[in-house]
């Protein structure tokens, strides 16, 4: 076992080698900042066959977070829902108000959040709302 006056010749040498600790450095890291995302947008009357785009939020850099989607049923209407590369739900119906709460889900800069709605029987559909509401994280 070392005494005392052996540890503090072997800090000494490591020292006197380049070993020594690196000053204390306060850190790097900040706390985010966020600003608040909230889109709402609304389909007016469509009969549209083909997918039609409601409402979309592209996250900026750094990122975000996806805080809750919401959107209005319409008995003709069939619904899409896409986060990123990734089809959450597609061409279905919605018999109630859809409130999804996302819990804060972290998302990469350039994730699109898209709602879309199309009309399943050449009925009009609309009018239709889609919330989608988020947190930027800014720099």
């Amino acid at each position: 076992m070392l005494n005392r006056r052996q540890i503090e010749q072997a800090i000494a040498v490591a020292r006197r080698l380049g070993h020594g600790a690196p000053p204390f450095q306060p850190s790097q890291v900040q706390a985010e900042t966020l600003e608040p995302v909230s889109k709402l947008e609304r389909l007016n009357a469509s009969t549209l066959g083909s997918w039609t785009k409601i409402v979309e939020w592209e996250v900026l850099e750094p990122g975000g977070y996806l805080r809750v989607i919401g959107i209005t049923p319409d008995p003709n209407a069939a619904y899409k829902l896409t986060i990123g590369d990734k089809t959450m739900f597609d061409n279905k119906s919605l018999s109630n108000v859809l409130n999804e709460d996302f819990k804060r889900f972290k998302l990469k800069a350039g994730r699109r959040i898209v709602v879309e709605a199309r009309s399943i029987n050449g009925n009009t559909i609309g009018p239709i709302d889609a919330t989608i509401t988020g947190e930027q994280i800014v720099l």
